[in-house]
């Protein structure tokens, strides 16, 4: 409504058909109630409340929620468990901004604790930022030594490539992921998705 768009990424507990079944779930219950609400954290209580009766308290989501209200240019972001959405423009100060707000991870807290402890938060987009959203195996991706690729490593890709389309900016940031763990096998899923605005 009002032209608003929303962007949702989420990580699920676990592997295989039940995980796959779970996260399909999680995004079409989520869809509708972003559609409904436009306020992401509302939305997220009410798929919290959705999902507690479909799931068993073994399994969870993680999510992230962001709506872009291009009337008043604003972001607003709520996430349950999720690593934090990051907004980066060299305009800003400081240049990178994490959406660190949120709540507990969808499907294992009851209605009262969820909702007592799901907030969001808000940005005003500016003319350049690019933001960024990802799942936990990208920060966690190891080498062979051990160490993490952290999310620290995302800024540089980030400030080189802000010029570029949001797909260049994604590639850039998958290269140096794969150049940094190298031949170790990846023990998580990797995904992420990059909105640049203009």
């Amino acid at each position: 409504e009002g032209g608003r768009v929303g962007v949702v990424i989420g990580d699920v507990s676990g592997h295989g058909l039940e995980a796959g079944i779970l996260m399909g779930m999680t995004k079409k219950v989520l869809s509708i109630r972003l559609s409904e609400m436009g306020d992401p954290a509302a939305a997220m209580r009410r798929a919290n409340a959705d999902l507690l009766r479909e799931m068993d308290r073994s399994s969870f989501v993680t999510a992230a929620a962001v709506v872009y209200d291009p009337a008043s240019r604003t972001l607003f972001c709520a996430r349950a468990g999720h690593n934090p959405p990051i907004l980066y423009n060299p305009g800003r100060s400081p240049d990178i901004r994490r959406f660190e707000v949120g709540g507990p991870v969808l499907g294992r807290a009851s209605a009262e604790i969820f909702d007592a402890a799901m907030m969001g938060e808000a940005a005003e987009v500016r003319a350049g930022d690019v933001l960024l959203l990802y799942t936990d195996g990208l920060e966690e991706g190891k080498n062979a030594a051990g160490e993490e690729f952290g999310v620290e490593r995302f800024f540089p890709v980030l400030r080189a490539e802000r010029e570029k389309p949001a797909s260049y900016i994604l590639g850039s940031l998958f290269y140096e992921f794969d150049r940094f763990t190298g031949a170790v096998t990846r023990e998580d899923d990797l995904t992420a998705r990059c909105v640049k605005f203009e």
